[in-house]
């Protein structure tokens, strides 16, 4: 019996520590599977977090150092702007006199002067979301000049002779001989249509937004002068009118430099070809006394932009950006209008404020 004994307690003892050792590591195993459980609960929680910052971050980037992260949302741009523009005609001569003034020989040629005028400017198109683009752009002047007044002196002799409104390309003058105490006066007005229709193209940058495009443009230009005087109720008038077409070119730069301010300037080039008529009338005592008509087809006119300016622009949630800005510009049209008895070049000066959308 000892040693039956003996073996009963060894067997009891072994198997007292299979199942310690099974209880044991059950709960262990139950401890790490809890562990487990809670550590991917809170990866998840993590990665939840990560993936809503990640959701905010095109927005955001936009506007912050990583420009070329987001692509432009595709939609509508234009705007809307009024540009107090001044012209200057180079020549603008309307009439020049020359008379004797106690014995002494007198020369006179005052020039038209304009004063600023409101004009308007619209554009519209639409822009795909890879940058390509189409655009409409309409501007159009109207301005009257300042009146001019020429008098001949009472002493003068009744042969003062005024050169008035020379035709293109010619010698030829309309004239008035004049007697004391003539006056003449004359005035003038500019009228200017211009449409452009242009591919655009934005490439963001990490500094700001370069955007570059060409097409066409259209202008029509007519100049019309008109004088009156008191001498045998004459009356003398010349109206100069272009049409031009041709290819243009246009670049626009966008810098930020605050969180809603930016810097931006823009230019354009185009070369038309025009075709223009000039038609001068002079009449005496209610009576058509002459007419005289120059004209010429494929002539070109150049015409260059330049504009800088400042402007305060915020986000929407359409992915489209809203902007107000204040601008100053400048034009050149080279050979596009009539002065004395050539073409002459026509330059405006502008302040322009504006609003619209772009992306």
């Amino acid at each position: 019996m000892g040693l039956a004994a003996t073996l009963s307690h060894s067997v009891l003892s072994r198997l007292l520590i299979i199942v310690v050792f099974v209880t044991t590591t059950g709960r262990a195993a139950e401890t790490a599977h809890e562990s487990y459980e809670a550590r991917l609960a809170r990866l998840e929680a993590e990665y939840a977090q990560l993936a809503s910052q990640v959701t905010r971050l095109p927005a955001a980037s936009c506007t912050a150092a990583c420009r070329t992260c987001c692509g432009p949302a595709p939609g509508i741009v234009g705007g809307a702007a009024v540009v107090f523009a001044q012209p200057y005609l180079s020549g603008n001569v309307p009439f020049d006199q020359s008379f004797f003034v106690n014995g002494a020989f007198v020369e006179s040629a005052p020039s038209f002067d304009f004063d600023f005028e409101a004009t308007p400017r619209v554009w519209f198109g639409y822009q795909t979301s890879n940058g390509h683009g189409i655009r409409a752009r309409y501007w159009t002047f109207d301005g009257d000049s300042q009146l001019i007044s020429l008098t001949d002196p009472a002493n003068g002799p009744p042969d003062t002779v005024v050169r008035i409104l020379g035709l293109v390309g010619s010698d030829l003058t309309v004239t008035s001989t004049s007697a004391a105490n003539t006056f003449f006066i004359a005035d003038q007005n500019l009228e200017m249509d211009v449409v452009d229709l242009e591919y655009t193209r934005r490439l963001a940058r990490s500094w700001g937004d370069f955007y570059f495009g060409g097409g066409v443009r259209y202008v029509h230009y007519e100049q019309v002068t008109s004088i009156t005087t008191n001498f045998q109720n004459s009356f003398m008038s010349s109206r100069f009118d272009l049409e031009g077409l041709g290819p243009s070119l246009g670049v626009e730069l966008i810098v930020p430099t605050l969180s809603t301010i930016e810097l931006f300037g823009s230019g354009r080039a185009a070369i038309l070809l025009s075709d223009f008529d000039q038609r001068i009338e002079s009449s005496d005592l209610g009576l058509l006394l002459a007419v005289l008509t120059a004209q010429d087809r494929n002539h070109a006119v150049g015409a260059f932009e330049a504009e800088l300016g400042i402007r305060a622009a915020r986000q929407l949630g359409s992915g489209a950006t809203l902007f107000a800005q204040g601008s100053v510009e400048s034009q050149l049209w080279t050979e596009l209008a009539h002065s004395r008895h050539d073409l002459a070049n026509l330059g405006f000066f502008g302040l322009g404020a504006a609003m619209g959308v772009r992306r």
